[in-house]
């Protein structure tokens, strides 16, 4: 039990390291100016899986086994983290800024990640698992013993005839496979002490970053929203709700689209509503790496994803009567438009892959 205890909090150290050297990648090909910790590890999050999905599904889809894939991401890894590394040794990487604040904002700061870190803590002894994270839970297991990608029913095991495009077009949870293969941890301990941890962590990062955006760059402002939206969504888990699937249900890619996702799409949006008129490429590419990589993390991001960046389409078309948002939000959402069309495609069983199993 120590054992995997100590293995879990590794992995979640691990991945935020990996968050890191994915945003240090980021930053080169989209040219943006990432300056915080905080942003580092958020929008290296979402390159992460999007690179992530890049690699897997195809693999999903043409049915190779599982050991490839954990095979490659590991060649991967090492090709980002040494293109990282080289980056950085040649200093073509912006460091990270100091941020205001003061005494009152290292305080406060200090204080938002004990409480995260604490929270995190309290959510891998949460011991919830119904039929939802039962089936969730079960794929990954079933991944690790038979060596196949969505080839069985997670529930049971039975062999299906077709892959469930439903989960097969997001790699979330072959993710979180892998590393239970590469670190013999079980997919239940995986999905408790680690999956669920990190929701938490990363949802913290997502409410600072909102914080910063409203409060230009503030840490006492980030950092006092923390603590607000920490302390209401503690003492507000009733079933349901946005903090009960960060707390109870954290293993669940919707419990990462309620409060990751969609905290970075509205981080985004604020940061275009600030600014309607000007040429704001930068918090244009930031709002298009969430949403290309949103599917990534949860299928639930394929429609209401879209419908957020339309909703803000039209604000900004109010204020500014500028045709040009309609061309960026399309390439924001091109991606999710094309999953939910095969998506549609395959519960009209249109679209089908035969499993050759069943």
């Amino acid at each position: 039990m120590q054992a995997l205890a100590i293995k879990s909090c590794l992995t979640v150290l691990l991945l935020l390291f990996l968050f890191y050297v994915a945003s240090i990648l980021l930053e080169q090909v989209l040219g943006l100016s990432i300056k915080s910790l905080s942003e580092r590890l958020v929008y290296g999050c979402f390159a992460y899986f999007l690179l992530f999905e890049i690699v897997t599904v195809p693999m999903i889809l043409f049915k190779a086994p599982f050991h490839y894939l954990v095979s490659l991401w590991l060649v991967v890894i090492g090709v980002i983290c040494v293109t990282a590394v080289l980056l950085e040794l040649f200093g073509s990487c912006g460091r990270l800024a100091a941020q205001g604040g003061g005494l009152a904002g290292i305080a406060l700061t200090a204080a938002a990640v004990l409480v995260v870190c604490g929270l995190a803590v309290s959510s891998a002894f949460q011991r919830y698992i119904a039929w939802d994270p039962g089936y969730y839970i079960g794929a990954m297991n079933t991944t690790l013993y038979t060596d196949t990608m969505y080839i069985y029913d997670g529930a049971d095991g039975t062999p299906d005839t077709v892959i469930n495009l439903r989960y097969a077009l997001s790699a979330f949870y072959m993710q979180f496979t892998v590393w239970c293969r590469l670190l013999s941890i079980p997919a239940r301990t995986m999905a408790w002490w680690v999956m669920r941890p990190l929701c938490v962590l990363l949802a913290g990062l997502s409410v600072y970053r909102n914080g910063a955006e409203v409060g230009h760059e503030d840490s006492a402002t980030a950092s006092g929203l923390v603590l607000l939206w920490a302390g209401i969504a503690f003492f507000w888990t009733e079933l349901h709700t946005t903090a009960y699937f960060l707390f109870v249900r954290g293993y669940e890619a919707k419990g990462y689209c309620a409060n990751v996702v969609l905290p970075m799409v509205l981080c985004a949006c604020i940061a275009l509503l600030r600014h309607p008129l000007a040429e704001n490429g930068e918090a244009w590419k930031r709002l298009g790496v969430v949403s290309w990589a949103s599917i990534a993390i949860s299928m639930s991001s394929m429609a209401i994803v879209p419908a957020c960046i339309a909703v803000l389409t039209l604000v900004l078309l109010v204020q500014t009567g500028r045709v040009q948002a309609l061309r960026n939000a399309f390439l924001c959402v091109l991606p999710n438009l094309c999953i939910v069309a095969i998506y549609l495609l395959f519960k009209l069983e249109l679209i089908n892959i035969a499993t050759g199993r069943g």
